[in-house]
């Protein structure tokens, strides 16, 4: 179950911290996961099929978002030094793909990533 949970992720898959990126991250993902998936997007070179960040989170609205969540969390983790199987991506995704998204935001953000406030990362999004 901790491989399930945590694994070589840095904090668990239900985990809501105080950390930079934990809350907003927890509440972005449930509310609109669009905009956390064009973040990580854009904060992995916005490899994926050549989007730029603002196509990747009309694409993730319009149903590609499940996708986008188990191939970054591929990225992410070798990126980070470890192994996420394929079996346990897809069973984060079956179980709770927000709290999957939340996790990958939360790694990014220990990674470099910027952290924003969720009115900032929607004006990111939104701008020219």
């Amino acid at each position: 179950m901790d491989q399930f949970t945590k694994g070589g992720w840095k904090t668990g898959l239900f985990e809501v911290s105080a950390e930079p990126g934990g809350m907003n991250a927890f509440l972005m993902s449930w509310c609109c996961g669009c905009f956390n998936v064009a973040e990580i997007h854009a904060h992995m070179g916005n490899k994926l099929c050549g989007l730029s960040k603002q196509l990747a989170c009309v694409a993730s609205w319009c149903g590609v978002a499940p996708y986008f969540i188990f191939i970054y969390g591929q990225e992410i983790a070798k990126k980070q030094g470890f192994e996420e199987p394929p079996h346990c991506g897809i069973l984060k995704l079956w179980c709770c793909g927000a709290c999957y998204l939340a996790q990958e935001y939360r790694e990014c953000a220990s990674g470099g990533m910027a952290v924003k406030p969720p009115a900032d990362i929607i004006k990111g999004i939104t701008a020219k």
